[in-house]
């Protein structure tokens, strides 16, 4: 079983798979920026854990589905996934999605 962390390339995200993947291996990196995914893949690796980058923006829900099925096809079925990732749509409440 795998786990994967949906945001995991900087703040809260980051510290996330840092703290599970020692117990939760092997991880599934999900974020938008490719640098910086491959640099908390990088970090786990040489903490012997088994993790890997898949870039996908929450905003384009193909990339994510994306994302989602690689990760799944190649590191077998999810145990849990962490959903940290966010987007922030400005205007009044009656109007937004």
């Amino acid at each position: 079983m795998s786990t994967v962390i949906v945001g995991a390339g900087a703040g809260m995200g980051r510290a996330i798979a840092a703290a599970l993947a020692p117990q939760h291996g092997p991880v599934g990196l999900i974020a938008r920026r490719p640098a910086e995914l491959a640099a908390v893949a990088e970090q786990l690796h040489r903490s012997g854990v088994a993790a890997r980058p898949y870039p996908g923006d929450i905003t384009d829900e193909s990339a994510l589905r994306t994302a989602l099925s690689r990760a799944r096809d190649e590191l077998g079925p999810f145990s849990a996934v962490v959903y940290n990732a966010s987007q922030f749509v400005a205007g009044p409440p009656t109007s937004t999605p």
